[in-house]
């Protein structure tokens, strides 16, 4: 990024304390989503 690092005032802040277990409840739902439609994931 040219000029360092540019703030914003939505959404939370990628790396924060917040990231990993929005990301695990989000992909939780779509672990279910593929499995009802018949796809099995493995993390």
């Amino acid at each position: 990024m040219e000029g360092g690092p540019v703030s914003s005032t939505e959404g939370h802040a990628t790396g924060g304390p917040l990231s990993p277990p929005l990301s695990n409840l989000m992909l939780d739902v779509l672990d279910k989503e593929l499995y009802k439609r018949g796809h099995h994931v493995v993390r």
